[in-house]
């Protein structure tokens, strides 16, 4: 109120226009001034330090909240980037299949409840970090459910993508034959199309199973024999000859013969010493299936074979104490019922039956009096089905097979406790024997446990 009094007297002098004060008047003025001055002054500073305390404040409690969010932020972030880590780990096993008529599906590789997400490009919003294994995109079929349950209004599935299997007949010609005279040249299409050729009497000997597959065609030489090597089976196979109690011949012998599925090729000759001397041979062979430079890949995965819908027990896993060692590593028992259906694990081509047993029992007597079923893979391996009832097999020899296809019927024959069905993954290698493969199944992480139950998923169509 004093600031304003003293600031309107000033006004009112001016306005009036008084030309002069009195010394007395003129100084209270100026000092009036002075106060005005220092009271505007003394204004400003406190106006100046409250405003700059609010904002100060303000921008504190900004900061704060900024610092708040950012951890709040980060922290969710990080939950989210370990979600996406182990979401990506699970998603590098899936496969998608796309088509043009029909929604793209997905299979849960992990364990029997996986989540199908519904989620797409998941490895656009993973760390840097993650970028060096590659992540495949997530397909969605809309039609799966949230839930492994294989209950009847499921429609979780499992998708195939895996090839079929390529067993078409193959000829491996050689250009030429030179006979046992060099001047004695052949043309191989010749030997083959000739009346000549005659199937060979000598026999298979040392094989552990006499499975058949290997056959030799003799072509008479003036001065000897050849024979070429056939191999009737859908597997790759190898033979070794022997010459047995030769007199006056000579031979080119190989020690190993390798033929592909459904093959034939030079097999060897005997060509006579001296002609003026009587000449006689025999010979015998045995072969092994597969080939000794055989490496697994590792290429596929296996699916439950038994039907979608239905779970068994594992009674002995891949290496149990009871008879899962030795030849039969890795082997898995499912306890089930005579004449439950089996079907196949990959897609494959059927190249051994084995139906005419009925017997069987907990004596390693009883080894040999398993039916089976082999089943040959795309990458080389086998799947052995066995233990299977007397004439349980519903395919034949060089059959085509596709996951889920039902290929037989389970039993209890051969060496067993009772009716499971036994099942085994061997890569064969000829004469270097064969190596077991451990079998893991797409629905379930790791191997199979003992006395757990499994329960398989669908195959989607």
């Amino acid at each position: 109120m004093k600031l304003k009094s003293l600031f309107l007297v000033f006004i009112i002098f001016l306005q009036l226009g008084l030309p002069a004060f009195s010394t007395g008047l003129e100084d209270d003025v100026l000092s009036s001034l002075d106060d005005i001055k220092n009271i505007l002054q003394h204004s400003n500073n406190k106006f100046l330090s409250t405003f700059t305390g609010k904002v100060n404040s303000i921008i504190d409690t900004v900061n704060k909240a900024i610092s708040d969010l950012e951890s709040d932020c980060s922290s969710e972030i990080g939950d989210v980037i370990l979600q996406l880590n182990d979401l990506s780990s699970k998603i590098k096993k899936r496969k998608c299949k796309k088509s043009k008529n029909k929604k793209s599906q997905c299979v849960p590789i992990s364990t029997a409840d996986d989540i199908v997400l519904k989620i797409s490009n998941v490895s656009d919003l993973l760390s840097p970090a993650s970028n060096s294994d590659e992540v495949p995109d997530i397909c969605l079929n809309s039609d799966f459910t949230s839930s492994g349950s294989t209950s009847s209004d499921s429609t979780s599935c499992l998708v195939n993508n895996e090839p079929e299997q390529n067993t078409d007949s193959t000829t491996q010609n050689d250009d030429v034959i030179i006979g046992c005279d060099q001047n004695e040249v052949l043309n191989f299409e010749n030997i083959l199309n000739s009346n000549k050729l005659t199937l060979s009497s000598s026999a298979m000997v040392d094989t552990k199973l006499d499975l058949g597959n290997i056959e030799f065609y003799k072509y008479s030489l003036n001065m000897g024999d050849i024979y070429i090597a056939k191999n009737t089976s859908s597997v790759p196979s190898e033979v070794m000859v022997s010459l047995d109690e030769s007199t006056n011949v000579s031979s080119d012998i190989h020690s190993v013969i390798s033929l592909s599925p459904k093959s034939q090729k030079y097999g060897f000759k005997v060509c006579v010493v001296d002609s003026s001397m009587s000449w006689s041979y025999n010979y015998s062979f045995k072969d092994e299936i597969g080939f000794s430079t055989n490496v697994y890949t590792g290429d596929g995965k296996y699916f439950l074979p038994f039907k979608a819908g239905e779970s068994y027990a594992v009674t002995q896993g891949e290496m149990g104490t009871f008879s899962h060692f030795g030849d039969f590593l890795y082997s898995i028992d499912f306890g089930m019922p005579e004449g439950t259906e089996v079907t196949a694990m990959r897609n494959g081509t059927v190249v051994f039956i084995k139906e005419g047993s009925n017997e069987g029992g907990p004596d390693k007597s009883f080894l040999d009096k398993a039916n089976f079923i082999w089943v040959l893979h795309v990458d080389g391996s086998i799947g052995r089905y066995v233990h299977l009832k007397q004439n349980g097999a519903l395919v034949n020899l060089g059959d085509k097979v596709k996951v889920g296809d039902v290929i037989g019927y389970s039993g209890n024959t051969g060496y067993t406790q009772g009716p499971h069905l036994h099942v085994q993954v061997v890569l064969p290698k000829g004469f270097s024997g064969e190596e077991k493969i451990p079998i893991r199944f797409n629905s379930i992480d790791g191997a199979l446990v003992e006395h757990e139950s499994y329960t398989a998923l669908p195959i989607c169509k």
